[in-house]
């Protein structure tokens, strides 16, 4: 049961994940309130071992903002 659970959790955080990614990106440039909100959204995606190394390779793309 925990598995199926874990894995269904886990397939829609990376869809979530990848959309908002994808959002964001977009509407990055425009609106840097996108960033508070990844900062918000990422603690939720890491108590799930399996989507952490995706979401870490999606949350390294919006850092790009903030520096610039």
């Amino acid at each position: 049961m925990d598995d199926s659970y874990l894995t269904a959790v886990a397939v829609i955080i990376l869809l979530a994940a990848a959309f908002y990614a994808g959002s964001m990106f977009s509407t990055n440039i425009v609106t840097p309130t996108p960033s508070g909100a990844t900062a918000t959204h990422v603690p939720s995606v890491t108590p799930t071992p399996t989507s952490t190394p995706v979401v870490i390779t999606n949350t390294r793309k919006p850092p790009v903002l903030p520096a610039g």
